[in-house]
């Protein structure tokens, strides 16, 4: 039902829509306008959640994974919807956004939001998160990142 729901949810957006229903998760190209990435909607039927990820396409080096760490946890402490995470072992950098059904049937309305979420705050600090890959002290590119908010 959940898996459905997420399936429906991003082919209404009219992208082509990757589908795993062995493993519960769909696919689609996330992007806005700092670049493009993988959108993957995740169901997790037995537990009544969806949650919605932005995943970086390219794995942060392992000489970058405490800087980038840092800068995203420097985010996330003024995010309220949604996290960033990195995996410490391989690099991988996602955006989770995520819903507790509490028995409710996955509506459109219930995960726009985790969409909306998932691609406008992973857009927003995508030039930050790169910057930091590429060398960038995290306290500088926050800052920036902060500043572009405006």
């Amino acid at each position: 039902m959940i898996y459905d729901a997420l399936r429906e949810h991003f082919a209404a957006g009219g992208l082509e829509v990757e589908e795993h229903p062995e493993q519960g998760w769909v696919a689609t190209d996330g992007f806005g306008e700092h670049g493009s990435w993988l959108l993957v909607g995740q169901a997790y039927e037995d537990r009544g959640q969806a949650a919605v990820f932005s995943v970086l396409p390219e794995h942060v080096p392992a000489e970058r994974r405490a800087a980038v760490a840092e800068l995203l946890t420097r985010i996330n402490y003024g995010l309220i919807v949604g996290a960033f995470v990195i995996d410490l072992d391989d690099g991988e950098v996602r955006l989770r956004a995520a819903i507790d059904l509490g028995g409710q049937a996955p509506t459109d309305a219930l995960l726009r939001p985790l969409t909306a979420t998932a691609l406008l705050q992973f857009d927003r600090w995508l030039p930050a998160m790169r910057a930091v890959i590429g060398g960038e002290e995290p306290s500088a590119a926050f800052a920036r990142g902060t500043a572009a908010r405006g």
